[in-house]
């Protein structure tokens, strides 16, 4: 928490989101905390940058996230950019994290909770890349990934 509090986080902070998520969405609950907060920074990570995270809900959807919802049956809500506004980051109605961004082959699960997807964005450490219907391999930061990875993230179920 130390890191929302320095950004000017403090407890009962409430702002109104530019775009409301849907009501009952684990969105609106972060959004009214967090928006217009910056936190983190980019520099080198544990296994890869890390990155800074700056909470809105102005960010486009992607069509890759579009995918994701399909395959997992879940709503999908930006809640945040990253890496100096590169990526974009999403929580499902599960809580799980996702990430996509233009430069990327694949999308990404970021972490299964938000406190997860936070600790992986501002130390550094690698997502789980998800191949979408059609895709056999994707590169993303860097690393070559093929169907049957086990690196890969199926949003269906878990480890493909």
């Amino acid at each position: 928490m130390e890191l929302f509090i320095r950004a000017g986080w403090k407890p009962g902070r409430r702002v109104e989101p530019a775009i409301v998520p849907p009501p009952g969405h684990p969105a609106v609950e972060l959004l009214q905390s967090f928006s217009g907060l910056r936190i983190g920074e980019s520099k080198s990570g544990i296994e890869c940058a890390a990155g800074d995270v700056a909470f809105t809900s102005k960010a486009s959807t992607t069509p890759e996230i579009r995918a994701i919802e399909r395959l997992s049956g879940e709503r999908l809500v930006a809640i945040a950019r990253t890496h100096q506004d590169y990526a974009i980051l999403y929580i499902g109605d599960s809580g799980r994290c996702f990430g996509a961004c233009d430069l990327m082959e694949a999308p990404w699960l970021d972490g299964e909770t938000f406190v997860d997807a936070i600790r992986s964005i501002i130390t550094g450490r690698c997502v789980r890349p998800i191949l979408l219907p059609g895709q056999e391999s994707a590169t993303v930061y860097g690393y070559a990934y093929k169907a049957g990875d086990p690196r890969l993230y199926d949003v269906s179920g878990g480890r493909s």
